[in-house]
């Protein structure tokens, strides 16, 4: 019954083919995880979620007694990957065959320490006196077997810096991460950064080796060219390609500004025998590729089947995409932040709020419309700034519980509020 309900809600957010409206998203106010509107602030730059042991015994009893908060609290890595849960069933409906990808998702994959935490505090919130925390690193299968394949970047190379081979113990994890998942995808990607001939075939051969489809970016930088090195796609297939498994080779391309016209765009794109584009598909950020477009994009100059994916952020917004009003503010809608530091045309947002999945649902819904073979859901780490920021305010909060309960005096809550930060409302 709760997928019937969430596929009948889905249908009702989703109305004609996304990519061709010109219209907005829907001000609905809603608040998503409750209480306070936009939830906790979001923090530029910040990675994980903070940790959070000492609250519990090696059993996950709690060793003293939990505070009971009276604000709301929200697991955000949580929902993200309900968005994903949804996205997914809709698309079990639709089409079966219909494939999504999770751009910066490999974080989703686990739960975490603070994830725990906070999950035993919502227990304790709901009235449980001596709530268990859940196990840590335990893999969120629901959310893995909604993908199709994750996609890693500079995995092999372009990570500290362009050109430079990635660190063994930076590769190590998530590979090892990718190992514990990977039956239960049907390919994962990687994109790396680097020109150098040698470490650009390096990149590719460790690639093949890990079983990974590969596109090496040999530019920093926007991905809107098509690669200088080598010439041609490594691994040229002449056979049809209509699951990921099949495919030998990708073109990942983002950014269509240099072209000067759509036609050439395409003509562009088309002229290569690539088994899978990953598109961003709108021309200059505003145009849509239209179904023939589409149905052309897919046939390689050989001639030969190949799968095409659209790129869908899911994290944030843009003012230039269609749903974009001229009239919208951050906090109006309620799930509009502030710019980006750097990038003014793109808004973080409240992405667990009704108006804004509403908004992503019916983007997905104009991908199934118009014939793309699946897509890219970018932006799946917005959530770590949000986490982090009430991660630090349940750990505070056990911190003085155990004080309190070895009969030590807290230390004095400042009590100041949370300071306005890039993203939130001013």
């Amino acid at each position: 019954m709760r997928h019937l309900a969430v596929f009948l809600v889905m249908l009702a957010l989703a109305g004609p083919a996304a990519a061709q409206q010109n219209g907005g998203g829907n001000d609905d106010g809603d608040n998503g995880g409750g209480g306070r509107p936009l939830g906790f602030p979001m923090l530029p730059g910040a990675y994980g979620d903070g940790g959070g042991e000492g609250a519990t015994t090696g059993e996950g009893r709690p060793d003293f007694p939990l505070p009971r908060l009276k604000a709301p609290l929200v697991n955000y890595r949580q929902q993200m990957r309900t968005i994903v849960d949804e996205l997914a069933f809709y698309a079990s409906k639709r089409d079966p065959g219909f494939l999504i990808l999770a751009d910066d998702g490999l974080g989703l994959v686990t739960r975490t320490e603070g994830e725990a935490m906070l999950m035993q505090l919502k227990k304790r919130q709901m009235g449980v006196k001596w709530p268990v925390k859940p196990e840590t690193g335990r893999v969120q299968w629901p959310y893995v077997r909604n993908l199709d394949g994750l996609m890693l970047a500079r995995l092999f190379c372009g990570r500290p810096a362009f050109n430079k081979r990635t660190p063994q113990d930076d590769r190590k994890w998530r590979l090892a991460l990718l190992d514990r998942v990977g039956d239960y995808l049907t390919r994962n990607l990687t994109v790396e950064r680097c020109d150098k001939p040698p470490l650009v075939d390096d990149a590719y051969a460790m690639a093949d080796e890990r079983g990974l489809l590969p596109y090496v970016a040999t530019r920093e930088g926007a991905l809107d060219f098509l690669p200088d090195y080598p010439e041609s796609p490594v691994g040229v297939n002449p056979a049809p390609v209509r699951n990921l498994d099949q495919a030998e080779n990708l073109l990942v391309h983002l950014d269509s500004n240099p072209y000067p016209s759509k036609r050439e765009w395409i003509r562009a794109l088309a002229d290569t025998d690539y088994d899978v584009l990953v598109l961003d598909g709108f021309f200059h950020g505003v145009d849509a590729l239209t179904e023939e477009e589409i149905d052309r994009l897919q046939t390689k100059k050989m001639g030969a089947r190949r799968l095409v994916f659209l790129r869908i952020s899911v994290g944030y917004a843009k003012r230039y995409r269609y749903y974009f009003k001229n009239k919208w503010k951050p906090g109006n809608p309620s799930w509009l932040l502030n710019p980006v530091p750097d990038r003014p045309e793109t808004h973080g947002v409240a992405f667990w709020q009704t108006g804004w999945k509403k908004i992503v649902g019916k983007f997905f819904k104009g991908a199934i419309d118009l014939g793309y073979d699946g897509v890219l859901l970018d932006d799946l780490d917005a959530w770590r700034p949000f986490q982090k920021e009430a991660i630090r305010i349940a750990r505070k909060a056990i911190e003085k519980a155990k004080k309190k309960a070895a009969g030590k005096k807290p230390e004095k809550d400042e009590g100041q509020p949370m300071k306005i930060r890039p993203f939130t409302i001013p």
